[in-house]
């Protein structure tokens, strides 16, 4: 999977280019993961 974008601010709908990002949203990031792992641990249990 390639990356076309990074969020950079959620609530202002903020991206950048990937090739060229210099900061990204933390919480936003984190909150994705967070529900990423919940699904692999679903499917895993």
């Amino acid at each position: 999977m390639k990356i076309q974008y990074v969020v950079t601010d959620v609530r202002r709908y903020g991206v950048e280019p990937a090739w060229c990002t210099t900061s990204f949203d933390l919480e936003f990031y984190r909150e994705l993961t967070g529900k990423a792992c919940a699904e692999i641990s679903f499917a895993v249990s």
